[in-house]
């Protein structure tokens, strides 16, 4: 992923945070950024001149909601027709099976920029597509048809989580 995938995807992980902090302020749910883990590469006189992350996180997003556990993985796309299945780590995908198994809500909340669009969606329902797909990316009428179209601006999300 290159440096301008990375500063979209920041972007609105920012917002997400956003959100989150705000949920807390409110005292309605404790839902936090999970932090990066960076390698860095030092030079002459302790200089840095590198850093990347290191490893996966899994997920952007951990917390508690109504008692239960949430897991959330933020994704950006500039792709007006469709998301890319390869956004997706195979850890993620195998983190969100593990998670659910033992009574984790898990989430992705995707963001097609281009199109103002955001969507949530249940992490199953993504791995579904995947297990039974042709194809290799997951058209955008598929998310109009079985996702939850939050505002693009507020990014309301909670107001969906099903507990």
């Amino acid at each position: 992923m290159g440096s301008k995938s990375n500063k979209i995807g920041s972007k609105f992980e920012d917002k997400v945070k956003k959100v989150c902090e705000e949920l807390k302020r409110k005292k309605i749910a404790l839902i936090y950024k999970v932090g990066t883990e960076w390698k860095i590469i030092r030079g002459k006189y302790g200089k840095i001149v590198n850093a990347f992350p290191m490893g996966t996180n899994f997920v952007d997003f951990v917390g508690v909601y109504k008692g239960r556990s949430i897991s959330i993985e933020t994704k950006t796309t500039e792709n007006k027709t469709s998301f890319s299945l390869s956004n997706i780590q195979e850890e993620q995908y195998e983190y969100f099976k593990d998670y659910e198994m033992f009574g984790g809500l898990g989430y992705y909340i995707i963001e097609f920029r281009e199109l103002k669009e955001v969507y949530l969606v249940e992490s199953m329902k993504v791995e579904e597509f995947r297990i039974n797909a042709t194809r290799k990316s997951i058209p955008i009428a598929w998310f109009r048809e079985n996702a939850i179209q939050l505002d693009f601006d507020k990014l309301n999300f909670i107001e969906y989580i099903n507990v």
